[in-house]
């Protein structure tokens, strides 16, 4: 790869994946839209950051700019449970920006995507069963996604991503909040039950993306039209967890077990794709829990 283009550059996932296309020497693109944060992309070398406002012409216009070999289409709006305010976006960002971008990358002469979708796609580890609206909006993607590969040759492969985690992480997540609470020593409100969690390191799904824009260039047959999934070696219940955090940090982390009652809807097995070909998740649980704290 020498020229990519890819959306979603301000996200936790996006921007680590842009630092590392960077640091290879790629030449990136950040689509972002009107108002999001570029703070944290300052530290990125050579990013040209484009915004696109709605205009499918302007859009057209970044992309036959940019020229890519390739897009990476990370961007997304994210709600476990959605209320009424949220349709209306997640409709836009997970649905509608995605067709704007195949039709432009249609109308530039640009056709290899690698694309995020999630495993709340596939409650119970079935085919297609969405744990959530924000899931089913993913899936709509994929569909439109299925008439461009079908009908205007398109070369698309997509990554099914689990629970991302690693330094830096400012998302409200599980990870930064036990780290928060061994900080502070303040109790860190927990469910009732005891879920269990499929995380990955970021360093990892970084790997996995570009081993896939790699392979989508170089080998195209062994990667386009397939879904792969970005998983670990082995789920962890929240108390594996927490006990694997204890034994590193050598000292509790102080919890309120029961803030909150276990969701009626939740993954209880994850969906058993195949991992990118010639990729494997390399970082345990427990050597990402060292990195964390050594950071901390």
């Amino acid at each position: 790869m020498n020229r990519v283009l890819m959306t979603g550059a301000a996200g936790y996932v996006g921007h680590r994946l842009a630092r590392r296309l960077a640091g290879d020497g790629i030449a990136v693109t950040a689509l972002l839209r009107p108002g999001s944060d570029r703070s944290r992309l300052a530290k990125v070398p050579g990013l040209t950051v484009r915004e696109h406002d709605g205009d499918l012409d302007a859009l057209v216009a970044i992309l036959a700019d940019a020229k890519p070999e390739a897009v990476f289409h990370l961007a997304g709006k994210y709600v476990r449970e959605h209320a009424r305010a949220d349709v209306a976006g997640l409709m836009r960002d997970n649905i509608l920006f995605g067709v704007e971008l195949l039709e432009a990358m249609r109308a530039a002469g640009v056709n290899r995507l690698v694309h995020a979708a999630t495993y709340f796609q596939h409650m119970d580890g079935s085919a297609y069963r969405p744990l959530n609206l924000y899931a089913a909006t993913k899936q709509a993607f994929e569909d439109m996604l299925s008439y461009y590969v079908a009908v205007h040759g398109f070369s698309a492969t997509t990554l099914v991503l689990y629970d991302v985690y690693g330094g830096g992480d400012w998302r409200r997540r599980l990870i930064p909040a036990i780290l928060a609470a061994l900080r502070s020593g303040e109790a860190m409100p927990i469910p009732g039950d005891d879920p269990a969690l499929d995380l990955v390191y970021v360093d990892d799904v970084v790997e996995a993306f570009m081993v896939a824009a790699s392979l989508l260039i170089e080998n195209p047959d062994q990667v386009a039209g397939h879904r792969f999934a970005v998983a670990p070696g082995r789920r962890c219940t929240l108390s594996e967890i927490l006990a694997a955090f204890e034994r590193r940090a050598g000292k509790p982390v102080p919890i309120k077990k029961g803030a909150w009652p276990a969701p009626a809807r939740t993954l209880t097995v994850p969906w058993q794709g195949p991992p990118v070909p010639g990729w494997q998740p390399q970082i345990s649980l427990d050597e990402g829990i060292r990195r964390l704290l050594a950071e901390a």
